[in-house]
């Protein structure tokens, strides 16, 4: 190594244009100093190029890397406290080469500023010639520059040395993200104190990088772990200043975004349809699921569900992940936890007469396709159970089954039930807005029951959603496409339902596409002890009884019956035989006495019972005479009890005590 003496005659001769081939003198040396006189560097310049504002340092830092300027600090002054009064200084640099903060012996901080070397300095050989920091950039290795190894006179004074902070990439191996760089005066400048650049150097470096990397490496342990489970979401970590940390691939994939877009940006700016999430920082509670749309993404605009959990290290909060999932996952997810989804396949569509086998194979082809289904028939004939054996034949049995029943909705709710609603559509509105049954049936099949009882007005807007193909949620303006089946079913004549203005034509013909009328159990006889029997084994083993058959004449008056409740009501039937039954065999006496006394195939003799009274035999007579009539109006309106009262002339609640009184 040269002392200062050799290296100014060494200079000089490099400066004159002599031969230095022959010198000794550090190769990396050599070359700074030929990059900066090729870049015109004037090596007789006493001042540096002046800094740039303060308010361009700050714009530096607020698009790389801002998140580490509180970890910098503190470490950075902890070191400078050390060396007051050591005629030393300690600057951080970033990876353009840029002096950002200052720190160090104030003597010499002050006489450093007066030659330009200060925060906004720039270091590149093309602004002030050879320096540790140039060099070290270039070498990616610690290095020093000693007196006149400087190119500039403004430098000559004073030792220095840098040392490059790494950071790893999953693009690249690593890349120098800034360097840490002492300088000290020439003129008390000794061996030790060149081992004393190197300490403060690399002092600097651990330091900084441990309390970085103690941040950062948690967070993105965090994202690490998360990721290996959550490869369905996007993830982003926030520190706690609400400055981006990372990303996950999936969010840098549906973003269309590198992680260099967005790695040290405030969330605010880069995202502002996420800032409300930044209070979990101060309230130290998350955020459940909540719907968003975010405007400027380069496509399309596009939603998707968002949860935030701070995170926390100690009782400190050390920021924030914050989860993003498309509708189709969440839809997915929701379908599979609420139980969206159909049971019932044909093979469990019990029967073998002939006009159910022919009903049956006729929604089995009518499965395949993707046409508008409308299932007609009275209460009671398995109309849902064919809904769902449809859709598990058809090509969308991986998709969600919605069944939605139209007569249980209050009027005023079926739109936002069916439809969804933005938040701030209506009083009592859920933050976020909820989507309805139609996105979540989304790829799969909706069933609409009762749809006859589905108020006029809502009709023409189902018939707007069935042509179009796009929903709008109630208090948005925003259509989102869909791709639903939709089934519907009903126990009413709907042509009546036209007649009286009670239901759309256009609508009706719409549904209409395929009609499957399920025939009553009446006219499939055949079919019911196939039912009676495969009830009985169901309910024989929920009910935990043993159960084996039907007695002949049981069997009998079962086989009679005329069903108005159709397979609801036998399977009800069933289920109070065996849990009233005494006998592993079920009898007459385990039946309903509404079935005994309607089935009965020898007329019943009131004198019997009566012992000759005229007026008790015409009081028992009046009774059967009123049981046949309600019998034959509940026949008549499908078990339906209000309007069976009002041809009656009676109270509901009069209908009711003559049923009861009926089963006594």
């Amino acid at each position: 190594m040269h002392n200062e003496s050799e290296m100014k005659i060494i200079r000089e001769s490099f400066l004159s244009n002599e031969d230095t081939v022959n010198l000794d003198i550090r190769t990396d040396i050599l070359e700074s100093w030929t990059r900066s006189e090729n870049a015109g560097i004037d090596p007789r310049s006493t001042l540096l190029p002046p800094p740039i504002p303060a308010s361009s340092i700050n714009k530096a830092l607020h698009r790389k890397w801002l998140y580490r300027k509180e970890i910098m600090q503190e470490y950075f002054k902890r070191l400078a406290s050390l060396m007051q009064n050591t005629d030393s200084a300690l600057f951080w640099v970033d990876e353009n080469l840029m002096v950002l903060y200052p720190y160090g012996d104030t003597q010499l901080l002050d006489k450093l500023k007066s030659i330009n070397l200060t925060s906004g300095t720039k270091l590149g050989e093309n602004f002030v010639g050879t320096n540790a920091v140039a060099i070290a950039s270039r070498t990616k290795a610690d290095t020093y520059v000693i007196g006149s190894e400087h190119y500039i006179e403004a430098l000559q004074d004073y030792a220095c040395s840098a040392v490059p902070f790494f950071y790893e990439a999953e693009e690249a191996d690593e890349y120098i993200y800034g360097f840490s760089f002492v300088i000290t005066s020439i003129s008390n400048f000794n061996i030790y104190q060149h081992d004393l650049l190197y300490f403060y150097s690399n002092l600097a470096k651990s330091q900084v990088s441990l309390a970085m990397f103690n941040t950062e490496l948690s967070l993105k342990d965090e994202l690490s772990s998360l990721s290996l489970d959550q490869q369905n979401k996007g993830i982003l970590l926030i520190n706690h200043r609400g400055v981006i940390i990372r990303a996950n691939s999936w969010f840098l994939n549906n973003f269309e975004v590198t992680e260099h877009d967005i790695r040290g940006n405030f969330l605010k700016e880069m995202l502002p349809e996420l800032i409300y999430t930044l209070d979990s920082l101060q309230t130290k509670k998350s955020i459940g699921l909540t719907e968003i749309h975010f405007q400027n993404l380069r496509e399309k605009n596009k939603s998707f569900f968002i949860e935030c959990q701070p995170l926390k290290r100690k009782s400190r909060i050390i920021g924030l992940s914050i989860f993003l999932s498309d509708k189709k996952s969440v839809y997915h997810m929701v379908n599979k936890v609420a139980n969206f989804h159909a049971h019932f396949n044909f093979e469990d569509l019990i029967g073998s007469s002939h006009i159910f086998v022919a009903t049956k194979n006729m929604a089995q082809n009518a499965a395949l396709g993707n046409s508008n289904i409308l299932i007609t028939g009275e209460s009671g004939t398995g109309k849902e159970l064919f809904a769902q054996a449809i859709h598990n034949e058809s090509n969308r049995k991986n998709g969600p089954f919605i069944s939605v029943n139209c007569a249980a909705i209050p009027k005023e709710l079926i739109g936002s039930e069916l439809f969804g609603y933005v938040e701030g559509a209506f009083t009592g509105a859920r933050k976020g807005g909820s989507p309805g049954k139609f996105e979540l049936a989304n790829k799969g099949t909706l069933f609409l029951d009762e749809i006859a009882e589905m108020p006029v007005a809502m009709q023409s807007v189902l018939l707007r959603v069935l042509e179009e193909k796009e929903i709008t949620r109630l208090g948005s303006n925003q259509s989102s496409p869909i791709d639903v089946r939709i089934i519907t079913a009903t126990n009413k004549n709907l042509l009546e339902a036209i007649d009286s203005k009670e239901f759309r034509m256009d609508l009706y013909y719409r549904l209409n596409v395929i009609n499957i009328d399920l025939p009553p159990l009446r006219d499939r006889k055949g079919d019911i002890h196939l039912l009676i029997d495969h009830n009985i084994k169901k309910f024989t083993i929920a009910l935990d009884k043993n159960i084996t058959g039907v007695m002949p004449e049981a069997m009998n008056l079962l086989q009679n019956y005329n069903w108005p409740g159709n397979i609801r009501e036998l399977r009800n039937v069933i289920e109070r035989a065996i849990n009233l039954s005494t006998s592993s065999i079920l009898g007459v006496n385990d039946l309903p006495k509404d079935i005994t006394v309607a089935c009965s195939p020898v007329p019943i003799q009131p004198r019997d019972y009566v012992g000759g009274n005229q007026k008790l035999v015409e009081e028992f007579e009046q009774k059967i005479n009123e049981r046949t009539h309600i019998l034959e109006l509940m026949k008549k309106h499908n078990g339906n009890k209000a309007r069976v009262a009002k041809e009656l002339g009676i109270t509901r609640a009069s209908l009711y005590r003559r049923l009861r009184s009926m089963e006594q």
